[in-house]
């Protein structure tokens, strides 16, 4: 008679399961037999040596399933092993029934309670970062308690540790929408368990890699079977904020308060994790990337402006702005650079006079700083190639006239220079005093009051004399139209065809439309020569009659 074969157990899948049953496990073997044999897995949980008696569901010679039950009011919240052996009853047709016990070895699994999480971040990634960030998923467990139990009493010795919860594999299910196709996709990423952020944290912690090219929001699940999936929190990914302007693009930095500055752009959307990075790079250095200044919060007023409050005394220079939507953590490739200058009050004017009518060229110059190569006014124009970033303001003394605000420059010679063109004034004072001041890249405040004196329109009339030797000395009285101020810097230039000298004129105090001088030594290969008397009343920087026009009345030989 043939002996007859006993079934045995080979591999069951999934080999962990959650303690609250429901899981439908599949169990490969050999032998198996079907109706009107029933099968019963014998469940066996040491830690709590209790054994439960599950019906099996035959499926062939080779395989059969089986439904776990809820075990929760046995082990609580531990995570526990137990082992799974099969019984087979055979039912006679007379009636009688025998129960046989397979002799192979039992299977071993795992049962634990459901994973919830307790955070995941970041929350929001840009999605450049999609293709090298890990999206890490904090766990509602103590990383401390979650060691596998097999029995009742703890292990005696270290030689035999308890094995973890992080021995198992995990993975992750990614759940989205695509935003181009509109259909709903799932990615199933292989995660891996941060031990040592776990053991420093306290709490269990996961990672894994998002799935790329994908805006929108995605929702996680959390699973260590492929088969039962737990609620995780999700994160969102989001467009890659486009910078293509910052306001002011020169920013004075202050020693008290902070300076805002606004960057504006595209797809703008406020996460409450808004970062603007400043960098800048080290002139000391090799490494041609720049190195982080200071991060700073930003508020997305609305989806083109970011607003940001730049700390006192940060550094100065050309400095680059980067904003990330996830505290820092990543950021949006795209960078705009801006220029954080030292305050630079006004301290002095040249000339400190002008006519009414407006044209002087004014030299404004400002303090030369140590390193001022760094921050200086020069950099507006070569690195930011910024025109009419300077404003200077020309307020009169007399608060019933309307202040006049115009463009000036750095003067890309000298450093410590801005020149400016004064405006016109419509006045018909003979001294009309105005105070200059400056203000940078569009800013609220202008810095300074230095007086500037406007002067009337004058010409010059006739001169009491014409002609006088080369050697100088002739005193020469010059008419003008109306009287001068006393106050004025008079200089008066004899203009030839290829040289030029210029003496220091006096207003006659009793007929102060009368400027007088005295004719300098003039050497000249030529017998006669015929100069051009000019009158300046600001220290030589305009002349009366300009150089163009000519005037018979203003000849001198």
């Amino acid at each position: 008679m043939e002996k007859q074969r006993r079934p045995r157990l080979r591999l069951v899948e999934p080999t962990c399961a959650v303690s609250k049953g429901g899981t439908r496990m599949s169990v490969q073997g050999l032998w198996f037999k079907g109706p009107p044999t029933l099968l019963t897995i014998h469940l066996t949980i040491p830690l709590v040596n209790k054994t439960v008696d599950i019906p099996a569901t035959y499926g062939t010679e080779t395989h059969l399933s089986f439904i776990l039950p809820d075990v929760t009011s046995m082990i609580k919240a531990s995570l526990a092993e137990a082992w799974i052996s099969l019984a087979l009853t055979d039912c006679s047709s007379c009636g009688t029934t025998t129960t046989k016990t397979t002799d192979a070895p039992q299977l071993r699994i795992v049962l634990y309670p459901e994973l919830t999480t307790k955070k995941v971040f970041p929350m929001h990634l840009p999605l450049s970062a999609t293709s090298d960030a890990k999206i890490s998923l904090v766990l509602n467990h103590r990383f401390s308690l979650s060691y596998i139990q097999s029995s009742p009493e703890l292990p005696t010795s270290d030689d035999s540790p308890l094995p973890h919860l992080t021995s198992l594999p995990v993975f992750a299910r990614i759940s989205y929408v695509s935003d181009k196709t509109h259909a709903p996709i799932q990615v199933i990423r292989t995660a891996t368990w941060n031990n040592a952020a776990s053991a420093l944290n306290g709490d269990v912690m996961l990672e894994f890699d998002p799935p790329r090219a994908a805006v929108g929001i995605m929702q996680v699940h959390v699973t260590l079977n492929k088969v039962e999936f737990f609620d995780s929190l999700g994160y969102t990914v989001l467009r890659d904020f486009v910078l293509n302007g910052i306001r002011p693009r020169c920013l004075v930095i202050s020693s008290t308060q902070n300076t805002e500055v606004v960057l504006r752009g595209d797809y703008f959307l406020e996460t409450g994790e808004i970062i603007v990075q400043l960098q800048q790079h080290d002139p000391t250095s090799r490494h041609k990337q720049p190195l982080p200044l200071v991060n700073v919060n930003g508020i997305c007023s609305s989806p083109t402006e970011i607003t940001a409050a730049i700390p006192p005394n940060t550094r100065y220079g050309l400095t680059l702005f980067a904003v990330s939507v996830n505290h820092g953590e990543h950021f949006c490739p795209q960078v705009i650079q801006g220029l954080l200058i030292r305050d630079r009050p006004p301290q002095a004017l040249v000339p400190t006079e002008g006519s009414s009518t407006g044209g002087t060229r004014i030299q404004i110059l400002v303090p030369v700083l140590d390193d001022d190569a760094a921050d200086s006014f020069q950099l507006l124009r070569s690195a930011l190639k910024l025109t009419k970033a300077i404003r200077v303001k020309f307020e009169p003394e007399n608060p019933s006239v309307a202040a006049q605000i115009v463009f000036a420059e750095p003067d890309m010679t000298q450093s410590g220079v801005i020149v400016v063109i004064s405006p016109r004034f419509a006045t018909d004072q003979s001294l009309f005093v105005v105070f200059v001041s400056i203000s940078v890249d569009g800013g609220a405040k202008f810095a300074g009051k230095l007086p500037f004196t406007y002067y009337g329109q004058y010409k010059v009339q006739s001169l009491s004399i014409h002609h006088g030797p080369s050697t100088g000395g002739t005193r020469i009285r010059i008419q003008m139209n109306h009287p001068v101020p006393q106050t004025l810097p008079i200089t008066v230039k004899f203009k030839g065809a290829a040289r030029f000298e210029s003496v220091v004129g006096q207003i006659v105090w009793e007929n102060p439309s009368v400027i007088v001088c005295t004719s300098p030594p003039w050497k000249s290969i030529e017998s006669v020569q015929l100069t051009k008397v000019q009158v300046s009343l600001n220290h030589g920087v305009e002349y009366i009659p300009p150089d163009d026009p000519s005037s018979n009345a203003a000849k001198f030989r």
